[in-house]
């Protein structure tokens, strides 16, 4: 099992420039002021360390499609707001050949996305409508593109707009993920939003498992309006240390009830197994749109 790995941000402190104990005599003086400074070093490299831990955990949530190469599982996100749940396969592939697949099953019926880098297209495929769509989809700007090595920042993306809201700039989704699917795989909304506010949430634990992965425990407040949106007050995130997948969540009201989750309940970084999916069954009687037109 691979261990917690986080790279601390290069932090310096910079102290005062005057002497303290400069023109005392008294030993005990002079050793109590010096004690005073380390004190106050220590106290403000912890900070920084601090700091440092939540910005990387945040980038890693922002980015994390970059963070691995090919992942499959299956994860379920509840929520009283939308009073549904959704059941959430998924099979990722991002070398060659790249693809994304995702079937999502919830009481309204299933589901289906079909990504496919080599055609540029998304096949969509709604079986309880009987429906599917088949449209071009653009390759991804360089602009919105990274990789692991320079890790986008969500507070450079944060700005208030001409009524005084504060947004943020998502990220382009290369994967072209679905929106249930990109709650967990995908978290930048969470990132941007429940994370912005370092002083509204800590990392509890660095030692967390989740289905045998290493993950880090955040407990934080909600923002008052997420408070309202969501009827809940605090939340509780588990995510991947390595990648920033977010495998489980929960916001929980001042009664202490669950009021949205996400659960995951299988995944695999680098399936043994890579199947090449370049397209879905269709079956006859449904309605297709889009279809033969490139």
């Amino acid at each position: 099992m691979k261990k917690l790995k986080i790279t601390m941000l290069a932090a310096s402190i910079i102290v005062g420039g005057s002497v303290i104990g400069y023109g005392f005599s008294s030993p005990n003086l002079y050793a109590k002021a010096d004690n005073e400074q380390k004190k106050q070093e220590s106290v403000s490299a912890k900070d920084e360390l601090k700091l440092g831990k939540k910005e990387i955990i945040q980038n890693k949530m922002y980015n994390s499609i970059d963070n691995f190469k090919n992942l499959k599982g299956r994860f379920i996100y509840g929520s009283d707001a939308i009073g549904d749940k959704f059941v959430v396969d998924y099979h990722i592939q991002r070398e060659k050949d790249a693809f994304t697949h995702v079937k999502t099953s919830s009481s309204q019926g299933v589901s289906e996305q079909l990504y496919s880098a080599k055609t540029n297209e998304i096949t969509r495929i709604n079986h309880a409508e009987k429906l599917a769509v088949n449209a071009y989809v653009p390759k991804a700007s360089e602009e919105n593109t990274t990789n692991t090595n320079e890790q986008k920042n969500p507070h450079d993306k944060t700005y208030t707009n001409e009524v005084g809201e504060k947004v943020f700039d998502r990220r382009e989704d290369t994967t072209q993920l679905d929106g249930v699917a990109a709650t967990s795989i995908f978290p930048q909304d969470i990132a941007a939003s429940f994370l912005e506010d370092y002083s509204k949430w800590d990392i509890v634990s660095e030692n967390e498992k989740v289905n045998g992965l290493q993950a880090v425990l955040i407990e934080g407040t909600l923002s008052d309006y997420f408070q309202e949106k969501h009827s809940a007050k605090t939340f509780k995130l588990w995510v991947h240390a390595e990648t920033g997948i977010l495998l489980a969540m929960e916001e929980i009201d001042e009664k202490g009830e669950v009021k949205e989750f996400i659960e995951t309940e299988d995944i695999q970084l680098s399936p043994s197994q890579s199947v090449n999916v370049q397209s879905v069954s269709i079956p006859s009687d449904y309605k297709k749109i889009g279809f033969g037109k490139r």
